[in-house]
């Protein structure tokens, strides 16, 4: 920092030549660049290692393309791979940019419509000032306070359990819908116990797929690589002790995740894997000799945690699905279909007003034929089936 209080200047001038400046530090020392041949002397762009260093994710080059979009060098899926992560670390470097592919889905469907339910058990920090997790609309004490914990907060989301769960089983019942519930392995071990027969019974009656986040709902950016893959070891061992199978997907609590999170994810047999927001068509991702199917979470506008606790009502919701699925819709009319995957929190759109406008959407797109429900394990093996 400069004695006038300044981080850097400002230099003027023409290129390679003393550069006159302007400001109270005038009298620095230029900082000009050399020339060789009237050229500035390029610097090597210094990139951010990961943590733990070795990254799989910073991968080699990009593809060269070729004009028409050929790909020449590694493969899309590898490039994508290797990109993922270093969008926000690397200066220059972009996903390769292909056209949408002619995918086919199950009977020449034009839309695959896919829910998932988000299903959670929060860290004991949840709600105090020493959480990162979100609570919006709820006032968390300060550190000082006798009493440091919004218990309203803690209460929204035991609606969830209580109520809200149960309203959107039976929503999936009545339109026979197979959802993909997205349950911590905390939630799995909860569920097994005899209290909870009932609910579990409901669960296993209706046919619904078994995925998973972490074990608690705790951001994977606070876990090193060996805590990230326990909590995945955890939950697995809860599932299977709880309904007699192993979660067929992944999600990262809050889908933060990290450098080190698709690799675990293929160790630990996951089949997908839902982080990556980067895309409306499912892609394979390879580590090591395991394929790992992407299958994006949600776009922003149509989680329902975002959107309600940023001040919009339901009816506002329902536009944003309506365009989204008519968007796609007449996209998969003219040979690029896609999916469409809405997410369900139970503690957020188990309530009833919530609920309602989620049946009259189930009743719009039921309108429209040609569309594929699936949940998401059925998504992955389809593209595995087809060697997309």
């Amino acid at each position: 920092m400069s004695s006038c209080g300044t981080t850097g200047s400002r230099f003027m001038g023409e290129p390679g030549l003393p550069r006159k400046k302007t400001g109270c530090c005038a009298a620095a020392p230029s900082r000009a660049r050399p020339r060789t041949n009237n050229r500035p002397v390029s610097r090597r762009v210094q990139t951010r290692a990961f943590p733990g260093g070795g990254s799989p994710w910073a991968g080699g080059p990009l593809p060269r393309r070729r004009p028409g979009g050929r790909t020449v060098g590694p493969s899309l899926q590898s490039a994508r791979r290797s990109a993922i992560l270093s969008l926000n670390s690397v200066p220059g470097r972009k996903l390769p940019m292909p056209r949408p592919r002619k995918i086919e889905w199950p009977d020449g469907a034009r839309i695959c419509m896919t829910f998932i339910v988000p299903w959670e058990v929060w860290p004991e920090n949840f709600a105090t000032s020493k959480s990162g997790q979100r609570t919006a609309g709820h006032h968390i004490p300060p550190p000082d306070a006798p009493f440091n914990k919004s218990m309203s907060a803690i209460t929204e989301r035991e609606y969830g359990d209580r109520v809200g769960i149960w309203r959107l089983l039976d929503t999936f019942e009545k339109y026979d819908i197979k959802a993909s519930l997205l349950l911590n392995g905390v939630k799995a071990e909860e569920l097994g116990r005899a209290e909870n027969a009932d609910l579990l019974a409901e669960v296993k009656s209706q046919g619904h797929e078994y995925s998973s986040e972490g074990y608690v709902h705790e951001y994977s950016y606070m876990y090193t690589r060996e805590q990230e893959d326990e909590s995945m070891k955890k939950t697995i061992k809860a599932f299977e002790d709880t309904f007699g199978e192993r979660p067929t997907g992944y999600l990262s609590p809050g889908h933060c995740f990290t450098d080190n999170t698709l690799d675990l994810v293929a160790e630990n047999g996951y089949t997908w894997w839902a982080d990556p927001l980067n895309d409306d068509q499912p892609y394979i991702l390879e580590s090591g000799n395991k394929k790992v199917v992407v299958i994006p979470y949600n776009i922003s506008g149509c989680n329902d945690y975002s959107t309600y606790k940023g001040d919009r009502t339901p009816r506002d919701l329902m536009g944003i699905w309506k365009d989204q699925f008519d968007q796609l819709y007449e996209e998969g009319e003219q040979g690029y279909p896609k999916f469409f995957s809405l997410n369900f929190h139970p503690f957020v759109s188990g309530v009833p007003y919530r609920t309602r406008v989620i049946r009259e959407f189930l009743d719009y797109v039921r309108g429209h034929d040609k569309v594929w429900y699936a949940p998401r394990i059925e998504i992955a093996n389809w593209f595995l089936k087809q060697g997309y």
